[in-house]
């Protein structure tokens, strides 16, 4: 009678990944507003944040994976995201392995509106002291490399932020016993034999 919730239990990993950098599409009417950037366009800004996501397959190559981050945006403000995405594994090559994804996401921030100068953007919606905008498709492409049965590492470009994508990284931490499925072609290495 356990033994569906078990397959599925051993099939769902945890991650914990940190923001870092992030890139935002075309120029925007507030540049002025940025605090945060590193380049002289306003383009590339760090947004230090950190964010938890639980996968679960359903598939060798196919899995859902539910998200959600905060972090400090261009104006040094509290902003977050929670997304739901369905993902794909496109590459898997000894220990690397690269996905991509896609779902709607619903992005959040206090509100920009009481900083001086600041100039309404289309995207978002203002409800009083946030702002909030929703998005049915977008979209995240991740690496991981294998570290041990129970670790991956993992970088990702993910649409973190209503108009601009985000470089994660962190680790995953998968649950359960038993062995995960779609290994794919393995590592000639001990290390890696040894979990397989």
């Amino acid at each position: 009678m356990f033994f569906v919730p078990e397959i599925c239990f051993s099939q769902t990993n945890f991650g914990i990944k940190i923001a870092t950098i992030s890139c935002e599409f075309g120029e925007s009417v507030n540049l002025p507003l940025y605090k945060n950037s590193i380049d002289k366009n306003g383009r590339f800004a760090l947004n230090p944040g950190i964010i938890a996501s639980l996968e679960i397959f359903t598939d060798k190559k196919i899995s859902f994976q539910a998200s959600t981050g905060v972090f400090a945006d261009r104006a040094k403000k509290v902003s977050g995201y929670s997304q739901i995405t369905l993902r794909y594994r496109i590459i898997k090559h000894w220990k690397h392995s690269v996905y991509a994804g896609i779902g709607p996401v619903f992005h959040y921030r206090q509100t920009w509106e009481n900083i001086e100068n600041y100039e309404p953007e289309d995207y978002y919606t203002s409800n009083g002291k946030s702002q909030t905008k929703f998005t049915w498709a977008s979209a995240e492409i991740s690496y991981r490399y294998y570290l041990s049965k129970k670790v991956d590492f993992t970088v990702a470009l993910n649409h973190t932020q209503a108009h601009g994508i985000s470089l994660t990284t962190g680790f995953k931490f998968w649950l359960g016993k038993k062995p995960r499925l779609g290994k794919g072609k393995g590592c000639n290495c001990p290390s890696y034999k040894r979990h397989h």
